[in-house]
């Protein structure tokens, strides 16, 4: 029994390093013929080609988003050098020399909507400021004491005060000028913020893209059951999603450079996931048919070999009806032969008879 499951276990590991993970998109993408014989690698090599593939993904994104916020964060840093008026921080309060709010949209900030008026006191027009950024996907509010955040991933706004903000990150700076601000965002340090930044958005994507992907497999392969049940083909569902989610390869990455593409442009395709989800039901359809059309030839080839052996037997049969006739006939004349042979000497055994004259 063990050795049983040690043949077995070598069997799989043989299978996984003859497919390993870049030829597994080669042939998810060029060859579906391949998708049978890559089900039977399991379910956990299929999960496992899954998380790798969305762990290239999330790397990918992250990097693409990273580098945006670095080109952002420079060209800010630029316009805060060179046109920003001066600011200067002091004991929890933050003064901005600027008689007028200043204002960015969503396109010129790196936090969406940007609102910046540390003179204002009155609540009705911080209320009005709170308006405009919960009718944003994201936005902030940089006020005299403290500022208000809305991000997609938070539930609504959340208000920082300053002085907790410098607790949180482990600094007592009670004193922070314009200048100091520019050398920091020019400094070595800001190198390890973008390190993190990379990792925290990298683990995010990941979480968040592999569940997304997850489910779409499942609901494919939920399709690709009732493809076969409608193609009179008989096949697990276990096989079915591990065909979906090498059916879902090519549909991963053109939704991968798709994103990475809107991350520094506009650029939008209208109805992109009704062809994401497309592409990867042909690629599974395809591969059920081309099943569907091995087992029909299989039959086919097994039929005929099942007339020619049926042939064969008839023919054998035949040959030894003829021979049983031959042999009936050889025996018959040996018979008549003997007889007639025993005739003849009983013939010769007798005497003539005399005449009497």
């Amino acid at each position: 029994m063990e050795e049983n499951n040690k043949d077995k276990t070598t069997e799989e590991e043989t299978k996984n390093e003859r497919y390993g993970f870049f030829k597994k998109v080669w042939y998810s993408i060029t060859k579906i013929e391949k998708y049978p014989e890559m089900t039977t690698l399991g379910f956990a090599s299929s999960v496992k080609y899954l998380a790798l593939i969305m762990i290239i993904f999330s790397v990918i994104l992250s990097l693409g988003l990273a580098y945006k916020t670095y080109t952002l964060v420079n060209n800010w840093v630029s316009y805060f050098e060179n046109e920003f008026p001066d600011v200067s921080y002091k004991d929890g309060t933050l003064k901005v020399e600027s008689e007028e709010p200043i204002k960015f949209d969503d396109t010129n900030s790196v936090f969406g909507n940007t609102i910046i008026d540390t003179n204002v006191e009155d609540e009705k027009t911080i209320n009005e400021y709170k308006e405009i950024i919960n009718n944003s996907d994201s936005g902030i509010i940089i006020l005299k004491k403290e500022m208000i955040v809305k991000n997609p991933a938070l539930s609504g706004a959340i208000t920082y005060k300053y002085q907790d903000l410098l607790k949180d990150v482990g600094t007592d700076v009670n004193e922070i000028t314009k200048q100091q601000i520019i050398d920091f965002a020019k400094g070595d340090e800001i190198i390890s913020l973008y390190t993190i930044f990379f990792v925290i958005v990298a683990i995010y994507v990941f979480i968040l893209y592999f569940i997304s992907i997850s489910i779409d497999s499942l609901v494919l392969a939920t399709l690709g059951y009732l493809t076969a049940i409608i193609a009179k083909i008989k096949m697990r569902f276990v096989a079915i999603y591990n065909m979906a989610v090498y059916g879902l390869t090519l549909s991963i990455i053109l939704n991968l450079i798709y994103l990475t593409v809107n991350v520094f442009t506009t650029f939008e395709i209208k109805y992109f996931q009704v062809m994401y989800t497309s592409v990867a039901f042909i690629y599974l359809a395809a591969a059920i048919f081309i099943i569907k059309s091995d087992f029909i030839k299989k039959q086919m080839e097994l039929l005929k070999v099942i007339e020619e052996q049926k042939e064969v037997k008839e023919k054998l049969e035949l040959d030894k009806q003829e021979e049983s006739k031959d042999e009936n006939k050889q025996t018959k004349k040996k018979k008549e032969d003997k007889e007639e042979k025993n005739d003849n000497k009983e013939n010769d055994g007798k005497e003539p008879e005399s005449s009497e004259a």
